[in-house]
């Protein structure tokens, strides 16, 4: 079965960013490889940070829908009691390496690209990516202030990105 054009773009977007960059990767690039017009992908995705949006979006979302899903069962586990800071991070950390693994190839291109978005200054990149993780940092950040509650909001919330830049450079 083929691979419809949406789906090929960014598989082709997702490559192409994760090699060379996001500034680097030219729309021409993308559309010469994945054997599409341009206005594919202006019809599909509206732009090139509209397509870098999707392309994160695509794997970050299924991520941290089962972040979410961790935090939820421990709560729910554990009632009115603040949940451990060990099962916190590890419902933040796991589900990124279960999908690279569920992915494979795909998945060490995904990690690639984290690698891009956590070393390069683009500005596209990194907002593109901060806003696909920031509502999940926040409801992690809330959940290790009831854990660790003599620990000061800024602290924790600078913690949570530490941790994130951590773990992108482990899977790289």
């Amino acid at each position: 079965m083929a691979i419809d054009t949406k789906e090929r773009i960014l598989d082709v977007a997702e490559r192409l960013f994760a090699d060379s960059g996001f500034a680097t990767t030219s729309l021409r690039d993308i559309t010469s490889e994945a054997g599409v017009n341009l206005a594919s992908v202006n019809y599909h995705f509206g732009s090139k940070e509209g397509l870098l949006s999707a392309v994160l979006h695509r794997r970050i979302g299924p991520v941290n829908e089962r972040r979410v899903a961790r935090l939820d069962e421990i709560e729910r586990f554990k009632g009115q009691d603040a949940a451990k800071v060990d099962e916190i991070l590890r419902a933040f950390l796991t589900p990124p390496f279960e999908l690279r693994a569920e992915l494979g190839v795909r998945g060490a291109t995904f990690t690639r690209l984290m690698g891009r978005v956590h070393t390069e200054t683009n500005d596209e990149f990194r907002q593109s990516f901060v806003g696909q993780l920031s509502v999940v940092v926040a409801r992690f950040t809330q959940a290790l202030q009831r854990a660790l509650p003599s620990l000061e909001p800024t602290e924790l919330s600078t913690r949570m990105w530490f941790l994130i830049g951590s773990m992108a450079y482990t899977m790289m």
